[in-house]
């Protein structure tokens, strides 16, 4: 009844299965590159180019600055002259009261005489000739036009006075007039370390050219940074209003304007010593974003990093830095352990948790914080690796596994919306991790997927930031590098079960070899032909993919890309086989067994150096911040 047998419907249901299976990891393949050219890439340098052109303008305004203070300066010196020549004005002017007050008492005497002798001429002396009363009234006529000329002495020696004084401060503000600032102005300025410089003007209105740059600044900025959702939007940097300019000196020079952007806390929990810590410690310290505090945790008192740090705080006091040892053991994560105390005294919203072993180029947390848009609660950077790590063969096999296969999941697992997230570099905002709590985190060890996951429940969404987290680790060797791939495979298994069945399909020699026999039992095509191509293509696609990762030229040869890729390829599935041998694992100083759904247990509890701790504890009271 049935032309083929039950077998041959199976064999053939399967090779088409294959064949569609393979069809989806191509498509995804290619979606991984395009979505990686477009997110990694283009928002890079988009906000870069506002970037620029926000620093052009913010020069322009440095240089209205430094016109400012120079203004500043000038007023000052004028005002004092102008307060010298006023109390030499008024000195002169005292001076001719006094004067007139002196010439007054004189007047007062010969007024009285002149009253007396008036007198005697009207009452007609006996004895007195006619002539004798003429010349009498002829030298009283005398005295009369002296005290006249007298009292208009005075007062023209009154008038000269105010005179003068109008010049000279008629002078002052000509001469301010002329050295290009605008005339009559009255300063008053404020201390610098107070972040604000402050003219005002009563009468005469401030120049047009500032008020323009004002605006040109704001729009700016304004297009820069749209994630500060409680900033005044209307709030320009430069403002002029009934005759007044302020300007905020704290922000010039460092790209964004400070009252524009939210505050961020950086935690970074550490443990142990590595040569390129301290490197990659300054690089925080050298974030250009305005407003950012750092907070460094670690567990035991005597841990050798501590000096790095407190040498880095000595080296950057205007970075605002705290220090927690000692953090009481609370949960089996010690991860978050180590992070309760900071987290609980951040002082931002906005918390970045970044593992010991990341450095950070200079704008990215600018990046991070602008990608941190209304309805995202986590911006999250895919992990790579720093340009300086060298050529050994560890630390090229490393790149090419983060910028090829792990680079080709990670983008379309975020494309699609699944959880993708790690914990090296992720930027969340607190409101949401407090609500869950911080230490309910703690029973994971895998916290950072748990975390994601919380984040996505509150309603919000994931986004990648177009920078990559950079590890800089020191390189150690390929058994180290593979260790951590297996502790990678094994949390994935027991918090995503069904990645045990998907994750090998996903890799190119284990696809090549399936689907080269689904095309061949479908098709009759040439499987060892096929294969070839199909690892030819896949090849060339993950080096395209390698390139939008790095964002240029690689580092090192296409040869030794292609031995690393090779090595990496067949040492896939055997690394997967150890992954599924065993659910104990080794992190950092501690043994755990790892239980279905992601939880934890720890097997052994190493007793910490410090004297602080009893019986693997600390209590909360030995908790010491810096």
């Amino acid at each position: 009844m049935y032309p083929y047998s039950c077998s041959e419907y199976f064999y053939t249901g399967l090779a088409l299965l294959i064949f569609a299976g393979w069809w989806f990891v191509w498509s995804l393949h290619i979606l991984s590159i395009l979505y990686g050219k477009w997110r990694l890439n283009r928002p890079t340098k988009s906000l870069h180019a506002s970037l620029c052109h926000a620093s052009n303008n913010y020069q322009t305004l440095n240089d209205s600055d430094n016109q400012v203070k120079t203004t500043c300066s000038d007023a000052i010196r004028i005002d004092e002259k102008l307060s010298n020549e006023k109390k030499a004005a008024v000195n002169d002017i005292d001076l001719a009261a006094n004067k007139r007050k002196n010439a007054c008492s004189l007047l007062q005497p010969m007024a009285s005489e002149e009253e007396d002798d008036w007198k005697q001429i009207l009452v007609n002396i006996p004895g007195n000739t006619i002539d004798d009363n003429n010349q009498m009234i002829s030298g009283l006529h005398h005295k009369s036009k002296h005290l006249r000329s007298l009292s208009t002495g005075c007062n023209h020696q009154k008038n000269s006075l105010s005179l003068i004084t109008k010049t000279r401060i008629n002078n002052v503000h000509s001469s301010y007039s002329d050295s290009n600032t605008a005339s009559s102005y009255s300063y008053h300025y404020r201390s610098l370390s107070g972040g604000i410089a402050e003219l005002t003007q009563p009468e005469v209105p401030p120049e047009t050219k500032l008020n323009d740059t004002s605006q040109q600044i704001h729009k700016t900025v304004s297009s820069v940074s749209p994630f500060n959702t409680h900033a005044n939007p209307t709030s320009p940097v430069l403002t002029s209003n009934e005759g007044m300019i302020t300007i905020d000196m704290t922000t010039l020079g460092d790209g964004l304007i400070e009252s524009h952007v939210p505050g961020v806390t950086i935690i970074k929990p550490l443990l142990g010593f590595d040569p390129n810590l301290e490197l990659n410690l300054r690089t925080f310290f050298l974030l250009h974003y305005p407003k950012f505090e750092i907070s460094f945790c670690v567990q035991d008192y005597e841990d050798p990093c501590i000096n790095i740090v407190k040498g880095l705080m000595m080296k950057f006091p205007h970075v605002d830095v705290s220090l927690f040892l000692g953090s009481p053991e609370i949960v089996v994560n010690s991860k978050i352990n180590n992070m309760i105390p900071a987290f609980d005294a951040a002082k931002y919203e906005l918390i970045l948790v970044s593992d010991a072993g990341i450095m950070m180029p200079e704008n990215s947390l600018t990046e991070m914080v602008y990608s941190m848009t209304r309805g995202v609660g986590l911006v999250h950077q895919m992990p790579f690796t720093a340009p300086n790590r060298g050529y050994s063969f560890p630390a090229v096999l490393e790149k090419v596994y983060f910028g090829t296969a792990h680079a080709r999941i990670y983008l379309a697992s975020d494309f699609l919306g699944i959880n993708c997230c790690t914990g090296m570099s992720s930027l969340y905002r607190k409101r949401i991790l407090s609500s869950a709590g911080l230490a309910s985190f703690g029973k994971y060890l895998a916290e950072d997927y748990f975390m994601a996951r919380a984040v996505r429940s509150a309603g919000y969404k994931h986004r990648i930031s177009p920078g990559p987290a950079l590890q800089n680790a020191t390189p150690t060797s390929v058994r180290a590098f593979q260790e951590r791939l297996v502790r990678w495979s094994k949390l994935r298994f027991t918090m995503v079960p069904v990645t045990i069945l998907f994750e090998p399909l996903s890799e190119c020699l284990v696809l090549g070899l399936l689907n080269s026999w689904a095309v061949f039992y479908l098709f009759e095509w040439n499987s060892l032909v096929f294969f070839a191509i199909h690892c030819l293509v896949w090849f060339l696609l993950d080096y395209a993919l390698l390139r939008i990762v790095q964002n240029g030229k690689l580092p090192f040869s296409r040869t030794q890309f292609l031995l690393a890729w090779c090595y990496r390829e067949l040492s896939a599935l055997p690394l997967f086989l150890v992954a599924l041998n065993t659910s104990v694992l080794k992190w950092k100083n501690n043994t755990y067994r790892l239980k279905w759904g992601g939880y934890v247990e720890k097997i052994n509890v190493p007793y910490p150096s410090s004297n602080n701790y009893k019986n693997g504890r600390s209590n909360l009271e030995n908790l010491k911040i810096y």
